[in-house]
């Protein structure tokens, strides 16, 4: 099948009065700056177990008002992409937590959004109380970012990404991420993902005593996210999914335990932004989508993750700690 090539209409490049049904579709982004996505965040802890089928009677929940804006796009199309959030309001065991303000990220993103690089995640403490046990910044990260395929696909085709990285002072991360074209039209364009990802050992803080929390066989799963785009902006417009973290854990001299972590979220439109008067749609078919300067951008997705995953686990065993208060 040849790959589509027709009018420009809203966004995407439909064949006038076809549908893209059994069409090759070749997907790529064309980032306009300003362009920009108002949402509402909404995070929470669904089940923490540690220990063969004992579930923790731990609770929490966060949401904050999300936009993403382009800042500005480079002469080979990579966008800097602005995350920024609105004042968290957050819940803890039942208790309302001090409102927190977390700082914007910034994404360089390709043509066919891969992660060039990501600042601002590392840079600030991840307050695990004041977000109520969510990593917020993680799950804006996982949600908000869709990387499209290599080559062209029809709706209803899936494609897959295998990455191993090795990090330095962690080891290698391996992770996969199969993805579908589920739909597409001039309103939006939605793609149905899953993750999996294999984590080296790592060590995570303590907060009951001297000493590190080991991690061992960690694997983190993204399961059915549902992440629906503008094609006008090329933005994220709405995302769901379920999210769990499975490992090893031994605490101090304690004996190692099973740690079992799920976690859901959604995103859904705040306000609806209307395109500029002639500006170009953001989301094309047909047309090629170059790799980052220097070559193909080098996804830093990766270790953005074990990193802020070191960091919520320490906090996570904080959580525990307050936990055992209510047990």
């Amino acid at each position: 099948m040849r790959p589509l090539r027709c009018l420009m209409l809203v966004g995407v490049l439909l064949p006038c009065g076809l549908a893209v049904a059994g069409l090759d579709l070749d997907l790529t982004y064309d980032f306009e700056p300003g362009a920009e996505s108002a949402t509402h965040l909404a995070a929470q802890i669904d089940r923490v177990q540690m220990g063969a089928n004992v579930p923790l009677a731990v609770t929490g929940g966060a949401e904050a008002d999300l936009t993403l804006e382009v800042l500005s796009v480079d002469e080979e199309g990579v966008a800097t992409v602005r995350v920024s959030f609105g004042e968290v309001a957050a819940t803890l065991m039942g208790q309302p937590q001090e409102p927190q303000s977390l700082d914007p990220i910034e994404l360089r993103v390709d043509q066919k959004g891969r992660l060039a690089s990501v600042g601002g995640l590392g840079e600030q403490a991840m307050d695990i109380f004041a977000s109520g046990g969510v990593p917020l910044q993680l799950v804006a990260l996982l949600g908000g970012v869709v990387e499209l395929p290599e080559s062209a696909v029809e709706v209803g085709e899936s494609w897959t990404v295998d990455r191993s990285e090795d990090i330095a002072a962690l080891g290698e991360v391996s992770m996969q991420v199969v993805s579908r074209l589920e739909s597409l039209d001039e309103d939006e364009a939605v793609v149905l993902t899953d993750i999996q990802a294999s984590f080296p050992d790592f060590t995570a803080k303590n907060p009951m005593q001297e000493g590190d929390v080991t991690i061992r066989n960690g694997l983190l799963t993204v399961e059915g996210m549902r992440r629906t785009i503008a094609p006008a902006t090329g933005l994220i417009a709405s995302a769901s999914a379920e999210m769990g973290f499975t490992c090893m854990a031994a605490v101090g001299g304690f004996a190692e335990l099973p740690l079992d972590v799920n976690s859901s979220f959604t995103l859904e439109a705040a306000e609806a932004t209307e395109p500029a008067e002639g500006a170009e749609p953001a989301v094309g078919m047909g047309q090629p989508g170059p790799a980052a300067p220097g070559g193909r951008a080098q996804p830093r997705l990766d270790q953005v993750v074990v990193e802020g995953l070191q960091r919520y686990l320490g906090g996570i065993f904080e959580v525990l700690v307050k936990a055992w208060e209510f047990f």
